[in-house]
């Protein structure tokens, strides 16, 4: 069945973190092993688009909780939990990476019959970047993500990175 689960290797008891119909994904452990942490779209995975969620679990009995989602204050509005980047802990383990990004686009709907827009490149030789550089970089805007960190002291999520500064990287261990 679909869910995130720990084997503990010395006996074989197998822990429940979180069960449901969804995917599960980018599990990461923290240097000490002692918690774990991973994305899921199991809380709206009936819909068309279904964001994902990142849940941390403490080695604890209990199972894992949800950290991040797009209603958590912090972060930027309309951007949901990316799953193109893994999260990851600090080294001291008193921090969790992730990214934020643009929600996936629907898909389309295979009844519609009304034929696809006609792809049309317009272009100048005045512009300041060529054309297939313009392409590239299209992509790019369109899966970019923006860092942000949970501090787990206290649970507080902080964005890092923003469209105005879209490039942030901690160092090795920035507590």
């Amino acid at each position: 069945k679909d869910g995130a689960f720990v084997r503990q290797l010395g006996d074989g008891t197998v822990k429940t973190l979180l069960t449901g119909r969804g995917h599960y994904k980018s599990l990461a452990f923290d240097e000490a092993g002692q918690q774990l942490a991973f994305l899921s779209d199991q809380a709206e995975y009936d819909k068309p688009v279904s964001p994902y969620r990142l849940y941390l679990w403490k080695g604890a009995d209990g199972p894992a909780v949800e950290l991040v989602s797009a209603s958590t204050p912090g972060v930027l509005k309309g951007m949901v939990v990316t799953d193109s980047v893994a999260p990851h802990f600090s080294r001291n383990g008193a921090m969790l990476f992730l990214s934020v990004g643009s929600p996936s686009a629907a898909p389309a709907d295979p009844n519609d019959k009304t034929p696809a827009p006609l792809a049309v490149d317009l272009w100048s030789y005045k512009d300041p970047i060529i054309q297939p550089m313009q392409k590239v970089r299209a992509e790019q805007e369109r899966t970019r993500s923006y860092r942000g960190v949970v501090h787990l002291e206290d649970t507080r999520y902080v964005q890092l990175a923003t469209p105005n500064l879209p490039t942030v990287n901690p160092g090795d261990d920035p507590s």
